[in-house]
């Protein structure tokens, strides 16, 4: 079982629409990501681009590394 974690890209007035379609929340990272069991394709909508990435820092949590976009 993958513990990598994809983040989205959601801003607050579309939380109830990302949430409804499956994505959970990270208290932790204070952002929304695709979880294991849920199409990621679903949540196209809030994928960030690569030049978003900057902007929210961490993108993916593997299991014990926390990588950081450069």
């Amino acid at each position: 079982m993958s513990k990598t974690r994809y983040y989205l890209n959601c801003p607050a007035d579309e939380e109830y629409m990302c949430a409804y379609l499956g994505a959970e929340w990270d208290p932790q990272c204070h952002h929304w990501f695709v979880p294991e069991q849920v199409d990621a394709e679903r949540l196209k909508r809030w994928w960030p681009s690569e030049t978003q990435f900057d902007e929210l820092d961490i993108y993916m949590i593997g299991q014990e590394d926390v990588f950081q976009a450069e």
